[in-house]
């Protein structure tokens, strides 16, 4: 998959890894396309976990953007971030926490798996990707999922743990559906 870059944010060039803006694309996917990249690099997108492996081989800084359904902003950033080959398991990490959003909703994951629908790769009873309906690193689930279903406040289906969310943001919000995530590397 093709590659875009923000030039606009603070210390940039950033490299945009994952965007979600509107809904248009479905991210519960399997292993296999996880692994490739999908999605549209005008709108919602995964670059692709083979992708992520060989651009972070070396530490990157990863940039997390959030933005609420009342156009609320925050960002977290890890001074280190890499992710490990299919061999293992796209393993995440990551440490160096600081940003804007009060909680590092990312430590909970930091050494784990990727799991998708058809590769479960948690510390939990049962999949974690069927459960939120996304692939992501995940432990016994997870506190911050930026792939999960796209949904606004609105929506009669929202549930909780099935929606886009970072816990606690906006704050004093356990888990609240967001408008808009970007996830970008340097």
């Amino acid at each position: 998959m093709p590659m875009v870059c923000d030039t606009d944010t603070d210390e940039g060039p950033w490299t945009v890894i994952q965007r979600r803006l509107n809904g248009d694309i479905d991210f519960n996917r399997t292993w296999e396309t996880y692994k490739n990249g999908f999605g549209d690099l005008n709108g919602d997108f995964w670059i692709g976990n083979e992708m992520l492996h060989n651009l972070t081989k070396t530490p990157r800084v990863l940039r997390i953007e959030l933005e609420s359904w009342e156009n609320l902003t925050a960002f977290a950033e890890y001074s280190t971030f890499q992710v490990g080959s299919e061999s293992e398991m796209y393993q995440l990490h990551l440490s160096g926490f600081s940003g804007s959003v009060s909680f590092d909703s990312m430590a909970h994951v930091n050494g784990n798996y990727f799991g998708t629908i058809d590769r479960d790769n948690d510390n939990y009873a049962g999949s974690c990707a069927e459960y939120h309906g996304s692939g992501w690193w995940f432990n016994t689930c997870s506190r911050a999922i930026l792939n999960g279903p796209y949904r606004s406040i609105t929506d009669p289906m929202v549930h909780i743990d099935k929606t886009t969310y970072w816990f606690d943001f906006p704050p004093y919000t356990a888990r609240y559906p967001l408008k808009k995530t970007r996830m970008m590397l340097r």
